[in-house]
C-alpha cells in the first residue's frame, strides 16, 4: 500500500467522490448510453431506464439556465425602481452552481461588476459576459438534438440524420469538473 502524496488532498477527494458523488446515472460513458439505447430497440420503458451520462448534466444545466434567464428577464422588465429591491429580485432567481473555479471567478466578476454599476446602463453593458452565455449556446444545440430525436419515434434512419453535439462541445463538457468542490480540491489543496 502506498501512502498518499497529500493526506489532506486524499481525504478531500474521498469526501467529494463518496460523500458528494455525481448522480450514478450521469457517471456512464457516452458509449454505455448509446449501447443501452441500441439494446432497448423499440422498448420505450427500457429507453427511459438507460443512464443519462453527459446528457443528464446538459438536461439539468439547461433547465436551470432557462428558469434563471426567465427570472432575470422578469426582474429587469419589472416596475421595481429601487435598486436594492431590484437586486433582491435577481438574487431570488434560480441558479446553477458553478462547477469549476473558472466558472466561479467568471460569475463573481460578472455579479460584482453589475453591483458596482448601479444605475449606469453604459457600465452594465461593459460588464464581462458570464460563462452562462457560452452554456446557453450549448443548451440551444442540445435542445435541437433532443427535439429531433423526439420526433423520430422508432425510425433508425431519422435518428441517424439528427444533428449531433459538436466534438468540441462534448469535449468541453466532459473535461469540465463535475463539481466545484472537486475543482477546488484539485486546484488548491496540496
Amino acid at each position: 500500500m502506498t501512502e498518499p502524496w497529500s493526506l489532506v488532498k486524499d481525504i478531500m477527494n474521498h469526501i467529494v467522490d463518496y460523500v458528494l458523488p455525481l448522480p450514478e446515472e450521469q457517471q456512464a460513458s457516452v458509449e454505455e448510453v448509446k449501447a443501452c439505447h441500441v439494446q432497448c430497440g423499440h422498448d420505450v420503458a427500457c429507453h427511459k431506464d438507460c443512464p443519462s451520462s453527459i446528457f443528464g448534466r446538459f438536461k439539468e444545466q439547461c433547465a436551470t439556465l432557462d428558469a434563471a434567464s426567465a427570472c432575470h428577464k422578469a426582474c429587469a422588465d419589472s416596475e421595481i425602481h429601487c435598486p436594492f429591491k431590484k437586486h433582491e429580485c435577481h438574487v431570488k432567481c434560480p441558479m446553477s452552481m458553478p462547477t469549476s473555479v473558472k466558472e466561479l471567478r467568471g460569475l463573481t466578476g460578472h455579479v460584482l461588476c453589475h453591483i458596482e454599476c448601479g444605475k449606469d446602463t453604459v457600465c452594465h453593458k461593459a460588464c464581462p459576459k458570464s460563462v452562462w452565455s457560452e452554456k446557453k449556446e450549448q443548451c440551444e444545440a442540445y435542445d435541437s438534438v433532443k427535439a429531433c430525436h423526439r420526433t423520430c419515434g422508432s425510425s433508425h434512419s431519422c435518428h441517424a440524420s439528427c444533428p449531433r453535439l459538436s466534438d468540441q462541445v462534448m469535449n468541453e463538457v466532459k473535461e469540465e469538473p463535475i463539481s466545484l468542490a472537486k475543482d477546488v480540491v484539485d486546484s488548491f489543496v496540496v
